[in-house]
């Protein structure tokens, strides 16, 4: 599938939520061939849960899921829309939403299912954990990192080289923990030095 693009503001008016825009268009109703069941909105994407109405495309009454990959610019919207069919990336979804999917025989659909399913069920790193994305993620100055501590808020202290680093969507990308924080201690209390530190550290982005 292609990227399409918006104005925002004329295209797509500021501040509506994702449901407000997509609920009834005509890239996942298909000219009133599907109905939205349910939906959930991350970052990253757009899910849906849709049933067919007509026989034309599915089955009458089968439920399939729908995946829209977004993007933002300072002018424009833009967006993506893959069936499950073509397995996408994203796969942030809740189990309530791959609970409404009717049974499919269609092996990519299937993959794409069973990859939402495991990340929904996985270990959920907190502040203090060391997490290994599966895609290092390319940063503003070029460099990709995968290594993490998560310090909060999207920020991240990379082990990679030590810099401060900003993910905001970390927790929809696929990770491993690969170390949880350890206890606290009430001897290790942060220094002046540390805090002087964290102050003159570049954040990325």
């Amino acid at each position: 599938m292609t990227w399409n693009a918006t104005p925002i503001g004329r295209g797509r008016p500021a501040g509506i939520s994702d449901a407000e825009f997509f609920t009834n268009h005509e890239d996942l109703t298909e000219d009133g061939a599907f109905r939205l069941l349910d939906t959930y909105s991350t970052k990253r994407a757009f899910y849906v849960a849709r049933e067919a109405l007509s026989g034309s495309h599915e089955d009458v009454g089968s439920v399939s899921a729908v995946v829209v990959s977004k993007e933002w610019t300072r002018s424009e919207f833009g967006w993506k829309v893959e069936h499950e069919t073509l397995n996408p990336a994203p796969i942030y979804t809740t189990i309530a939403m791959l609970d409404r999917l009717t049974p499919t025989e269609d092996l990519a659909a299937n993959i794409w299912r069973e990859r939402a399913t495991a990340f929904a069920h996985r270990p959920v790193a907190t502040v203090g954990d060391t997490i290994a994305l599966t895609e290092p993620h390319k940063f503003s100055d070029g460099v990709r990192r995968g290594t993490f501590e998560v310090v909060g808020h999207g920020e991240m202290h990379s082990l990679d080289d030590g810099r401060t680093v900003r993910i905001d969507d970390w927790r929809e990308r696929e990770y491993t923990i690969v170390a949880v924080a350890a206890q606290p201690d009430l001897l290790g209390l942060v220094t002046v030095d540390d805090m002087a530190a964290a102050e003159t550290a570049s954040t990325l982005f």
